[in-house]
């Protein structure tokens, strides 16, 4: 039984700021180039997915290459 299940998210500046606490422009989130420490893959930051956590009904921010990659937000670095 899988325990987490994608979803999409309107705002993802918004959960990206509530998460990080790092407060951002639109233009600087959606121009963000990022690396996952994890895959070695270079993305936009707008391009993480959202996972849901079911038992505990907590969001995750994850790599863009997830489920293939498990990194999630501690592993993005600045391009």
């Amino acid at each position: 039984m899988d325990c987490h299940e994608e979803i999409k998210v309107v705002n993802k500046k918004n959960l990206y700021e509530e998460h990080s606490g790092n407060k951002m422009t639109d233009a600087d989130f959606n121009n963000a180039k990022i690396k996952c420490i994890h895959c070695d893959n270079e993305y936009f930051l707008n391009e993480f997915k959202v996972l849901f956590e079911k038992s505990t009904g907590n969001n995750w921010i994850v790599c863009k290459y997830y489920p293939k990659c498990n990194g999630t937000m501690i592993d993005f670095i600045p391009v």
